[in-house]
């Protein structure tokens, strides 16, 4: 059994490396980039990411919860994992295509239409996100190892092709690459460890339930956030939908740190339950808890105090209106970290999901 703690420092690390790099290029990209432009790519975003979660599921909690309480026994492994690929396969095919379809009808603007498709890679992409199984495995030195490697190669390429304000589609065609390395190099790691088994359609049906469950839960705030930048985008000026996306990506840089100690307890909560050690799973959930709270809580109230100047100094002058944004999504935050708490720790780890889903 490897060391928690060790888990959890090493998971924050990758954290803090998702934050570093971002605020090196976030910055860089936004000064670079019209506003128009990047604009035009966060609607376009949006819309790609309302189409992974129905390619994903609830996989990537599910997989890792299910994971996690038969983590001693191979033979289940290999038919848990064997079955969550063969939905995720099923899926993501189906999604993408239409994906494409709905591309073709609606986007008018070639130029347009051309962003989307490459930002439909990503979407395909989706089919090798198996990080689920190293997160169950605790394999989290590799994640940190490979996040770094990957961070770098985006920040090289970002550097390299971003030159110029309309070089929105070079920036496109790097973000849809890289994604598609990095979540090549998990799934080419993790098969060193798992092997694809014969499993009946019956038994990948009866995972339908549970799945479409916890996919409501896991991507609800994600999908309300969505939808708030579809509507902003109606409006018809799209910077707008860019001042909202770089409020929300501040408040959350810093919030998703944090939450890496959380998350690493994800895999050993549904293991003590899986072998029926109650005790250790209450005090793993209080004292991940209060240190969750202890930490986030004065980052929300110091970002929210200072958001303006912040926002400010990440953008530039030009996203002085995103200042407001970032300040209440900094207060939104906790909210959110009660979220992470109850529907992750609890609610999901011990299968209440389906109960939970009238509330959404």
């Amino acid at each position: 059994m490897k060391n928690i703690k060790l888990n959890a420092l090493t998971n924050m690390l990758v954290r803090i490396l998702n934050i570093v790099f971002p605020l090196i290029t976030g910055p860089y990209i936004s000064r670079v980039l019209s506003k128009e432009d990047f604009g035009n790519f966060n609607v376009a975003n949006t819309i790609l990411n309302l189409f992974i979660p129905f390619a994903t599921l609830g996989i990537y909690n599910y997989g890792m919860r299910e994971i996690s309480k038969v983590k001693n026994d191979r033979d289940k492994i290999n038919k848990v994992f064997s079955q969550l690929f063969y939905i995720s396969l099923i899926c993501t095919i189906a999604t993408t295509i239409i994906y494409y379809i709905y591309v073709s009808f609606t986007i008018e603007t070639p130029d347009l239409r051309y962003l989307y498709y490459i930002l439909g890679v990503q979407l395909f992409s989706q089919l090798f996100y198996i990080e689920w199984l190293n997160e169950a495995f605790e394999n989290y030195k590799f994640i940190f190892y490979k996040t770094l490697v990957i961070r770098i190669l985006m920040l090289v390429a970002v550097f390299m092709f971003v030159k110029k304000a309309e070089d929105i589609i070079p920036y496109t065609i790097v973000m849809s690459v890289i994604t598609l390395i990095n979540f090549l190099a998990s799934f080419v790691w993790i098969k060193r460890e798992v092997k694809f088994v014969r499993v009946h359609a019956k038994d990948m049906m009866k995972m339908m339930s549970p799945l479409f469950a916890v996919l409501l839960i896991a991507n609800a705030n994600m999908l309300y956030t969505y939808l708030d930048q579809i509507f902003l985008s109606k409006i018809g000026i799209v910077e707008n939908v860019t001042y909202y996306v770089t409020g929300y990506n501040i408040a959350t840089l810093l919030a998703r740190v944090v939450s890496g100690a959380v998350s690493v307890s994800v895999p050993r909560l549904g293991y003590y339950l899986g072998i029926g050690d109650r005790k250790a799973y209450q005090d793993l959930v209080n004292k991940g808890s209060q240190a969750f709270f202890f930490f986030l809580v004065p980052i929300c109230v110091g970002l929210a105090s200072v958001g303006i100047p912040v926002t400010l100094l990440y953008g530039g002058e030009k996203y002085f209106f995103a200042g407001m944004c970032t300040v209440l999504f900094a207060i939104r935050t906790i909210g959110w970290a009660l979220e992470i708490i109850f529907g992750t720790q609890v609610i999901l780890v011990n299968g209440y999901e389906e109960r939970l889903t009238i509330l959404y």
